[in-house]
């Protein structure tokens, strides 16, 4: 294995004004997802038993019910913490209590006294004094290209430099949103909000609205008042470094209708040619092309869209575009096309949020961060793209398809031609003032999305690309996560290097790479080689194909958290002497995650940009898994 210097010195982007120590760049090169083992809690035991418990008996309660078709898990409100009595059923009780008996011993301390020592839980000091340095953040990258230190003062300043814009953005007065005027100045949102519910209500059961979404509605907008908070994603891939704008709206008041009209939005866009879905359904595409064998070169070209979430407009010609785009594919009433304007006019008039204490109001653009930005913007831009060719006949693209922002598309022709439609299409496209496109093209290479897409006699070849910046930071072997979780990583990115791969020298390169990079994060030979022989690039077609929906209901899940304290066999030997009793019901162990490293940084950073006084770690419940306070 090799040396800690070579695995996690290059670990981090360091664009702050001060040197990282060596030590606190191994720990930061452990990874967001790094979790160090915690010590065995026996309080974990009861409340996981007594859930499973709750679930067995539910089911078992409901077993005869017939699903629902118009059911959507999305939809679903948890309402109730009822405890239903105990089974008719004497072996399904019987089958409890086996699982009860079989795990209540470990809650004596010779069974979770072993697992614990001084070192678990601990988290160096010398990282948390980094990390709390007020002077620096330390943030996740743009395009998941790793961990990247900032300063502050850069971070504060880009911040406000994108949101001075009025164009964009209008600075409220500093108590507009304080406690004392929280309840006056939200509830003129609020009756919006009511009145737009009071309007889809009165639509109930036409194709887009249903009683599942009334008590979906209803329920997020008694409970959502969280103004969200901007932040921002560093760009290190640009020069000079910009900030990618984030609002995360997950519980404001306008969560609930974005999540509802995303889904109907969302009908839409596999009818929608020039939308590429994911880099599976572009390869999908991309295999089966056929390319004219003439003279002409072949030109791959590659646009990114600057800014297009926030130069997109949200008005009721947008509106009236996405209405009538998805009135155009789905059987809707005129009533349905008024309910979808009326719930994009809200969702996108009332984008507030915080920076630095002081309260904005997106005034035009989308926000990054609510449910329906990524299918509005599609769907929009869409419609300017069909305009365009539908004006232009005489250009005759290959292909075309565009990724949200990334456009790529394949041209026959000279230099100059290319450059001519390049030019038409900057300056004749709707909206062409507004969302500018950079282009880069070439006759031999380019990459998009996580592809490298070569043209090679007049044939289309693809690999992996691999971004110079991403520092790789997998998982570690010696991370506190299921041996399951491993696993299915690997197995996961070398499914995605297959599909990737239209040859298996290209898959073999990437994999051989890959595998470097798992041994320099601590994963053993033996183990990588017995995981990378479950993959065969002989099933590339299988794993270009949509998995089928699982419509397995006899799964019932018994939920907690990760820890040393199910180690032993109690928990396997009794889950499988309720199997034996209840072979209609099968068991199987999902484990929430534990608190990990990026926790950490992200409630450091919070409490800097918030101005909120520092506590050690211990003090906030920052032990990663216990959150009591320590007796001084």
């Amino acid at each position: 294995m090799c040396s800690p210097q070579r695995s996690y010195q290059l670990s981090v982007h360091n664009y702050s004004s001060i040197n990282i120590p060596t030590s606190v760049r191994k720990y930061l090169g452990f990874g967001t997802k790094f979790v160090p083992k915690p010590k065995a809690n026996p309080r974990l035991i009861l409340p996981s038993v007594e859930d499973f418990t709750r679930r067995i008996r539910i089911k078992e309660i409901f077993k005869d019910t017939r699903d629902n078709p118009d059911f959507d898990i999305r939809f679903h409100v948890k309402t109730s913490t009822w405890k239903p009595n105990p089974s008719s059923n004497t072996l399904i009780e019987k089958g409890l209590r086996l699982v009860k008996s079989n795990v209540m011993p470990l809650n004596h301390p010779t069974h979770y006294q072993v697992y614990n020592n001084r070192l678990n839980d601990i988290v160096p000091k010398f990282f948390k004094d980094f990390i709390n340095n007020p002077d620096i953040l330390i943030k996740a990258s743009d395009k998941n290209l790793g961990l990247t230190v900032l300063d502050t003062s850069w971070y504060i300043q880009e911040g406000l430099r994108q949101l001075n814009d009025p164009r964009f953005y209008k600075q409220l007065d500093k108590n507009f949103f304080s406690p004392e005027n929280f309840d006056s100045n939200i509830q003129n949102i609020v009756s919006t909000a009511n009145s737009l519910l009071s309007l889809l209500c009165s639509q109930w059961g036409t194709s887009i609205f249903n009683k599942q979404h009334e008590k979906y509605l209803r329920h997020r907008l008694l409970n959502d008042r969280k103004l969200p908070t901007f932040h921002l994603l560093p760009k290190i891939h640009k020069t000079p470094m910009q900030g990618r704008p984030i609002v995360p709206s997950h519980s404001w008041v306008t969560t609930g209708f974005s999540t509802y009209i995303d889904t109907v939005l969302q009908k839409v866009l596999p009818h929608l040619p020039y939308i590429i879905k994911d880099t599976k359904s572009l390869v999908k595409s991309l295999d089966g092309i056929s390319i004219p064998q003439d003279e002409r070169l072949l030109w791959l070209v590659t646009g990114d869209v600057s800014s297009m979430y926030t130069n997109l407009p949200t008005t009721p010609y947008a509106f009236d575009v996405i209405a009538k785009t998805v009135d155009k594919y789905l059987p809707l009433s005129p009533n349905d096309t008024t309910l979808i304007r009326e719930t994009l006019k809200f969702v996108m008039s009332n984008n507030y949020f915080t920076f630095q204490g002081i309260p904005y109001h997106q005034v035009s653009g989308i926000a990054m961060g609510t449910a329906c930005a990524p299918a509005y913007a599609n769907i929009l831009m869409h419609h300017f793209e069909e305009r365009f060719f539908e004006f232009n006949p005489d250009f005759t693209l290959i292909f075309y398809g565009r990724y949200i922002d990334d456009i790529f598309f394949m041209f026959k022709g000279s230099e100059q031609e290319l450059k001519t439609f390049l030019t038409t299409f900057d300056t004749k496209r709707a909206f062409s003032n507004q969302l500018k496109i950079s282009w880069d093209y070439s006759t031999t290479s380019v990459s998009f999305l996580d592809l490298q897409i070569h043209a090679k006699h007049n044939k289309v070849e693809l690999s992996t690309h691999q971004k110079m910046l991403n520092k790789y930071l997998y998982i570690p072997f010696s991370s506190y996560h299921p041996k399951d979780n491993k696993v299915g990583f690997i197995k996961a990115e070398l499914i995605r290097y297959i599909r990737n791969s239209s040859s298996y020298r290209s898959f073999a390169n990437t994999a051989k790479q890959f595998f470097t990079r798992l041994r320099l994060r601590g994963y053993p030979p033996r183990f990588l080689i017995w995981v990378f022989s479950q993959v065969r690039y002989d099933d590339r077609p299988k794993y270009l194909e949509d998995a089928p929906l699982s419509t397995d209901n006899t799964l019932v899940p018994f939920v907690t958290m990760y820890n040393p304290i199910w180690e032993t066999p109690h928990l396997r030997k009794g889950l499988r002497e309720f199997f034996t009793l209840n072979p209609h019901y099968r068991p199987v162990v999902a484990f929430k995650r534990n608190k990990n490293i990026a926790d950490l940084l992200n409630r450091a950073n919070v409490r800097k940009l918030t101005g909120k006084q520092f506590h050690s770690l211990q003090q906030d419940g920052l032990c990663w898994i216990s959150s009591k306070k320590r007796k001084p």
